[in-house]
């Protein structure tokens, strides 16, 4: 099996069957328990994998949709005949426990499990309807899950390209920063040196200070002798 890089090449929300990375999923179950939090809505689905799956969607918190309704109604009035306003999302409120739904979406990890976020999900109407999903399903497991994935030629060689586009990108970036560091050294040095000239180099010690030293390790030459100091 082949597939093309473009269709995983930001490396987010990957989990891998097999070697095959996988970002979308869809399942098929009955609906066992709803469950609301704070903008969060959890539908628990028993898929008959011998494990129930969660799939969760975002649901606006009252003050929230006021507050989106009272601008939808805004824009309406100030673009009245031009562009629509946006859809609201969907909320799933018809869904109810015991519904058969297909569910679709992305891998995320809430409270530390994998749970489907939600895309889309429908109430199925029939059994019909269920039992052609499952062939589908099995169908994909043939065809695409249990072969082998590998990357096409021109997918390693733009792999390549871009891992070593990076190690070069790195290396110039570290000797601008080395050229910059050593600029800004050899300018503290040259406004140190006029400092230096000023002040005429190094601070020299007083005449007075060298002059007492030397009259008290000569032990009080002259008239100092002279007192018998």
């Amino acid at each position: 099996m082949t597939i093309q890089i473009s269709d995983w090449d930001q490396g987010e929300n990957f989990y891998f069957y097999k070697n095959l990375p996988i970002k979308w999923v869809r399942i098929v179950g009955v609906v066992v328990a709803i469950d609301e939090f704070a903008g969060l809505r959890i539908f628990t689905v028993d898929d008959s994998s011998g494990a129930c799956i969660q799939c969760s969607i975002v649901i606006p918190t009252p003050a929230k949709e006021v507050i989106a309704q009272h601008q939808q109604k805004e824009l309406a009035q100030n673009t009245a005949g031009t562009t629509p306003p946006p859809p609201q999302p969907e909320t799933y409120n018809n869904i109810q426990v015991g519904n058969v739904v297909d569910a679709k979406g992305g891998i995320s990890v809430l409270w530390e499990e994998r749970r489907i976020t939600i895309e889309k999900m429908l109430v199925l109407r029939s059994t019909a309807q269920e039992v052609a999903l499952w062939e589908k399903r099995t169908r994909f497991r043939a065809e695409v899950l249990d072969k082998p994935w590998v990357l096409q030629n021109r997918d390693l060689r733009k792999c390549r390209q871009e891992a070593e586009q990076s190690e070069d990108k790195a290396e110039r970036k570290r000797k601008r920063l080395k050229a910059m560091i050593e600029g800004r050294a050899a300018e503290q040095s040259a406004t140190r040196l006029p400092e230096q000239a000023k002040f005429g180099g190094e601070a020299q010690p007083s005449t007075r200070s060298l002059d007492l030293r030397q009259i008290l390790q000569q032990g009080g030459a002259g008239k100092y002798d002279a007192l018998g100091l």
